[in-house]
């Protein structure tokens, strides 16, 4: 069976890239840096997730 990260990569990746963007954001310009830094870290998140390492097929018996 695959693991837990297998199974929820692509939600996870994306959640890790939203929170960086947003506390990245947060400390450089406050509150509305913090929402635009978690935009811009959830694009890159799904950019990382689905363009530069899509998931593979694999076949579990």
């Amino acid at each position: 069976r695959p693991s837990f990260y297998q199974r929820h990569r692509n939600l996870i990746n994306i959640g890790i890239g939203t929170g960086a963007g947003a506390l990245i954001g947060g400390l450089t310009k406050g509150k509305r840096g913090a929402g635009y830094g978690a935009l811009i870290g959830a694009g890159s998140g799904a950019l990382y997730t689905y363009v530069l390492k899509p998931k593979k097929k694999r076949i579990y018996r």
